[in-house]
C-alpha cells in the first residue's frame, strides 16, 4: 500500500477551475507537519488536520471531486481549495494523492456484549475495518450504558455506538440468560400497561431506539409502537409470529430486520421453498403490495444477508470473514461459532441466499431503503468489522449499485437517525468520521476494504496502527 506523503502539485477547487501553486511557506509548513504526523501510527485532529488532493466521493449523488478536506477539533471545517492561512502552525498533512474518501461506515446491526469474551476487543476490530460508527440491536441495558460510557470516558478507540438496550419481548422470551449463547439481553412485557412503562423507562435511560421481538402480541406491539413514538424514538426489530407484516407496517414499525416475515407470503420470489425459517403470521395481502406498503410508509429494511450463505458464493476470504484459531477464542465459543456455521445445511442457505438476494432485488427495484447490517457477532461466525464489508459485497449481489451500498452503510443510517446535517456525508459541518481507500468503491464495491487511513472521533489511524488494532 502506498504511504501518504506530502505532495507538492497543485491544489485544486472543486470545480477544477481555480488552480494555485503552494506558497513556500506552506510548502515548509507541510513538510515540518508530515513530519511530525508519520512520527506518530496514531495522531489526533485538535489541531488542524488537512487531506491534501484526496478524491472525495459525494455519497449523494455519486460525484467525485479532487479536493482538500481541513479538519478541526473533530469536524470538517472546509471541502475544496485550503490555503497556507487558513492552517495553524500545529497543523498536520495527509497526501491523499490518488486516494478516495468515503464518511465513516456504520454497521447498523451488531450485539457489542453478546460474548463477553469478545466484548472488549470489538470497538477495536470495528474501527480497523473503517467501520465507525454501531447501532447495537440489544444488550442489556445497565451494561452496554456502562461500556458506551466507559470507552468514551477512557478516551479507549471505539466506534460511535447508538443503542436499543434489551430486545423488548413477549413470554416466553428466548434471550433470557438461560445459557450461554442465550444471553438476558430482552425483557418480557405482557401487557398494555407493562408496555408503556417499559418504553418509558427505556426512554428516560437513553436508548437511541426502541427493539421489539418475536413474542409479542399485536396488542403489545401496537402499544410498543405508540409509546416509542411518542419519544421520538425509531422501532427497529423483529416481526413478532402473532403478528403479520402488514400489521407491523400498520402499526409504524420502521425498519425490518433479516427481511422479516416475507417468507411467510407464498407468491414472494422463493417463499414456498423457504424450510426451517420460523412460523409466523401470514398477511393477508399479496407480496408486491406489501412491498408498496414498504415504499408508501417509508419503512427500511436491515437485510443481514450475509447471514446466510452469500459470504460463500462471494469467495470472501475466510481468514478474514471467519474467526479462526488466529483469535484465540475459547473452546466453547470455537465450537459454538462452527456448530452455527452449519447447522441447517449447505440446501437451506442456498435457498435461503437465493431467496434473500431476489427478494431483495425486487424490493429494491420497486423503491425500498435498506441499511447495512450484519448481525455480528453472535451469528454464523462472522468477524465485527469484516461482516459489514461482506455485507456491502452481498447487497451489489443482490441488484444495488456500489453507490448504492455504500449509502446503505454512510447516508442511510444517518438518515434514519435523523442526523444527516452532521454525519454519513463529506460536508462542512459534518464529525470528522473519514476512510481513506486505495481504490474506487464506486467501481468495485470490494474496494471498501482497501483501507489506508481512519479518522475517527478525532483520532487519526494510519495502515500501521490499523493493523495494530486487528491484532487486539
Amino acid at each position: 500500500m502506498s504511504r501518504n506523503k506530502v505532495s507538492s502539485r497543485k491544489l485544486l477547487s472543486k470545480k477544477g477551475a481555480s488552480v494555485h501553486k503552494l506558497s513556500p511557506l506552506c510548502l515548509l509548513l507541510r513538510f515540518f507537519s508530515v513530519i511530525t504526523f508519520f512520527s506518530l501510527s496514531v495522531t489526533t485532529t485538535a489541531n488542524d488536520l488537512l487531506i491534501h488532493d484526496a478524491t472525495v466521493i459525494d455519497v449523494r449523488t455519486g460525484e467525485t471531486s479532487i479536493n482538500d478536506i481541513l479538519i478541526r477539533n473533530d469536524k470538517i471545517v472546509s471541502v475544496g481549495t485550503v490555503s497556507a492561512a487558513e492552517l495553524s502552525t500545529e497543523a498536520k498533512i495527509i497526501n491523499a494523492t490518488g486516494q478516495y474518501v468515503i464518511p465513516g461506515l456504520w454497521d447498523m446491526h451488531v450485539h457489542l456484549t453478546f460474548f463477553p469474551e469478545l466484548k472488549d476487543r470489538l470497538p477495536a476490530w470495528y474501527i480497523a475495518n473503517g467501520v465507525t460508527s454501531v447501532r447495537d440491536m440489544g444488550s442489556p441495558l445497565d451494561e452496554v450504558l456502562e461500556f458506551r460510557e466507559q470507552l468514551s470516558r477512557e478516551g479507549q478507540v471505539a466506534p460511535r455506538i447508538w443503542i436499543a438496550g434489551p430486545m423488548v419481548d413477549g413470554s416466553p422470551r428466548l434471550f433470557d440468560g438461560s445459557g450461554a449463547f442465550t444471553p438476558n439481553i430482552s425483557i418480557a412485557v405482557n401487557s398494555t400497561d407493562e408496555m408503556v412503562a417499559s418504553v418509558n423507562y427505556l426512554a428516560a435511560k437513553g436508548v437511541n431506539l426502541i427493539k421489539p421481538y418475536i413474542s409479542l402480541s399485536l396488542e403489545t406491539f401496537t402499544v410498543l409502537s405508540q409509546q416509542a413514538k411518542r419519544h421520538h424514538l425509531p422501532i427497529a426489530g423483529h416481526i413478532p409470529n402473532r403478528v403479520s407484516l402488514a400489521e407491523a407496517v400498520e402499526a409504524g414499525i420502521d425498519d425490518i430486520q433479516h427481511l422479516g416475515g416475507v417468507h411467510a407470503r407464498v407468491d414472494c420470489p422463493h417463499s414456498s421453498k423457504m424450510e426451517g425459517l420460523p412460523k409466523v403470521k401470514a398477511s393477508a395481502i399479496s407480496c408486491s403490495d406489501l412491498i408498496k406498503q414498504f415504499v408508501e410508509k417509508e419503512v427500511w429494511h436491515t437485510p443481514t444477508l450475509v447471514l446466510s450463505v452469500g459470504a460463500y458464493a462471494l469467495n470472501l476470504p475466510e481468514d478474514k470473514v471467519w474467526f479462526s484459531a488466529s483469535d484465540q477464542l475459547s473452546a466453547s465459543l470455537t465450537q459454538h461459532f462452527e456448530e452455527l456455521r452449519f447447522k441447517y445445511g449447505a440446501k437451506f442457505y442456498e435457498s435461503k441466499s437465493a431467496w434473500g438476494y431476489e427478494m431483495t432485488q425486487k424490493m429494491h427495484e420497486a423503491g425500498v431503503k435498506f441499511l447495512a447490517g450484519s448481525d455480528s457477532p453472535p451469528s454464523f461466525n462472522l468477524k465485527p468489522g469484516f461482516g459489514l464489508h461482506a455485507e456491502l459485497s452481498a447487497l451489489v449481489h443482490a441488484g444495488l449499485s456500489p453507490l448504492q451500498a455504500l449509502q446503505t452503510a454512510t447516508l442511510n443510517p444517518a438518515t434514519f437517525f435523523n442526523v444527516k446535517q452532521t454525519q454519513g456525508t463529506i460536508a462542512v459541518g459534518s464529525v470528522a468520521d473519514l476512510v481513506l481507500l486505495d481504490a474506487n468503491p464506486l467501481l468495485d464495491i470490494a474496494n471498501t476494504q482497501k483501507i489506508n487511513t481512519v479518522i475517527s472521533q478525532g483520532r487519526v489511524f494510519d495502515r500501521a496502527a490499523l493493523d495494530v488494532l486487528l491484532e487486539q
